[in-house]
């Protein structure tokens, strides 16, 4: 049984865990922490665990309280928001955020045009 989605780019890598009941999620991520820091430690990659962070994509009605992943003896925390692939996602998968940033670089972009 697949637990995990590795997504694979050229100098990031993305686990996505899926289950919808929370205890279970828990120990699937867990287990999946503890397979990657194994597999890192044999391949001989090291992972910038300040730059690490996790995401519980969850509705706006439910709230979890999201427990510490732990890497390299290392607590990874958690992102309301984080960049994919250029785009800004939520916890609750809303477009605010993105829209935001966006509007900020094109409002500097044409202040920069316009002087």
């Amino acid at each position: 049984m697949q637990i995990a989605k590795l997504f694979l780019y050229a100098d990031n890598t993305d686990i996505l865990v899926v289950d919808k009941d929370i205890k279970v999620f828990e120990l699937k991520t867990a287990l999946v922490m503890k397979q990657l820091e194994g597999w890192l430690l044999d391949i001989e990659l090291v992972v910038n665990v300040a730059k690490t962070c996790a995401m519980l994509f969850h509705s706006s009605e439910q709230k979890y309280v999201d427990k510490p992943n732990i890497m390299y003896h290392t607590v990874t925390t958690y992102s309301p928001n984080i960049k994919f692939l250029g785009i800004t996602l939520t916890e609750i998968l809303k477009w605010k955020a993105h829209f935001d940033i966006l509007r900020k670089s094109l409002n500097r972009s044409y202040f920069m045009i316009k002087s």
